[in-house]
C-alpha cells in the first residue's frame, strides 16, 4: 500500500516513539508538536508525518492536513500488529502482517439494515459529499457520453463543471432521455449525436438548494414533500460559510434513492409524504 505525502513533503528521519499520552495528549515526531487521541498507542514518526498505530478500533482512515499526511491506523486485531515503513523519496510503502481469521459457520445469516420511515432524520437518505465523492462533467461533454457515464458510475445526475472547477449546473438522465433533446433537435436543427451537456443542463440560476442547517433538523418526510414541491427528482444540500455567506455543496437527496431505503416506489413514497404533510397540517 502506498500513501503519498502532502506537497513536497520528503521523509527525513524514521524512528519509533513510545505513546507519551498524559491524558489524551501526546507529543509526536520529537518537535513538540502535540496530537490528541483518546487511545494509547505506538507512534511511528517520518519527518512531517505522523503516524499512530493501535490494537483494536475502526477500520483505517486517513486525514490530510494543509502543511502535512498524518495517517491513522485503527485496525481490529488480537494481537499487536506491527507495521513496516520504508520511504522512498515522497512515498512511503506500508507493509502490514495478516489479521487473524476463522472459518465461517453454516447458518450464518447476513444483517439487514433497519428499515427507515418517513419520520426519520432526513440525513440518513442524504447523498453526502464528505463521504461519497460528486460525479461531474463538463459543458461540452456530448449528451450520449454523458449518460454513459451514470450508467458506469450509477447515478442520475452529474454535476457540470465548469474551467475553475466550479459548479455551473447539473444535468439528470431524465434531461438526456426525456423530451428536451428531441424538441432541441427540431428547434434547431442540431443532429441528436452532436448535442452536448450545455444545451439540456438546467443552469445555476435555476437550481433550488436546501441548506446543511435545515436539513440537520428535517425528517424524510420534509424531503420528499420538497421534491414533491419543486417537481424535481433530485435537490442539492449546501453548507453556508457564517462570516463569507458562500456555499459549497455537501451533498444531494435523490427521490429514487431514498424510495429504496424506505422500500416503496417512487410514486409510493411522494403519495405517503404528501399524506404526511397534509397530516402535520391539520395538526397545526
Amino acid at each position: 500500500m502506498r500513501i503519498r505525502t502532502a506537497g513536497t513533503t520528503r521523509c527525513e528521519s524514521q524512528q519509533i516513539l513510545p505513546c507519551a499520552c498524559t491524558g489524551n495528549r501526546a507529543l509526536v515526531n520529537g518537535q513538540g508538536r502535540p496530537r490528541c487521541f483518546k487511545e494509547q498507542g505506538q507512534y511511528i514518526s517520518v519527518g512531517r508525518c505522523d503516524f499512530h498505530h493501535q490494537a483494536g478500533g475502526l477500520p483505517l482512515r486517513m486525514n490530510i492536513g494543509d502543511s502535512a499526511a498524518m495517517l491513522v491506523l485503527q485496525l481490529s486485531c488480537i494481537k499487536p500488529i506491527k507495521a513496516d515503513l520504508t520511504p522512498q523519496g515522497n512515498t512511503m510503502t506500508l507493509q502490514f502482517a495478516t489479521l487473524s481469521h476463522i472459518p465461517l459457520q453454516s447458518g450464518a445469516h447476513c444483517q439487514q439494515p433497519r428499515a427507515l420511515s418517513l419520520d426519520d432524520p432526513a440525513q440518513v437518505v442524504m447523498t453526502d459529499f464528505h463521504q461519497v465523492r460528486p460525479i461531474t462533467t463538463f459543458p461540452e461533454t456530448l449528451i450520449e457520453d454523458a449518460l454513459e457515464k451514470m450508467k458506469t458510475k450509477g447515478v442520475r445526475l452529474l454535476l457540470v463543471i465548469g474551467e475553475d472547477s466550479s459548479v455551473i449546473g447539473l444535468i439528470t438522465a431524465t434531461d438526456i432521455q426525456g423530451e428536451k433533446p428531441i424538441q432541441l433537435v427540431r428547434d434547431t436543427g442540431t443532429p441528436h449525436s452532436q448535442l452536448t451537456v450545455v444545451m439540456l443542463m438546467t443552469p445555476l440560476c435555476d437550481i433550488k438548494v436546501l441548506s446543511m442547517t435545515a436539513v440537520g433538523n428535517a425528517r424524510i418526510g420534509h424531503i420528499l414533500t420538497t421534491l414533491r414541491q419543486l417537481e424535481r427528482q433530485h435537490t442539492l444540500v449546501v453548507d453556508v460559510d457564517k462570516d463569507s455567506g458562500k456555499q459549497s455543496i455537501r451533498g444531494l437527496f435523490s427521490s429514487s434513492q431514498i424510495s429504496k431505503q424506505l422500500g416503496m416506489e417512487v410514486g409510493e413514497v411522494m403519495t405517503a409524504a404528501h399524506s404526511l404533510a397534509e397530516i402535520q397540517q391539520e395538526l397545526a
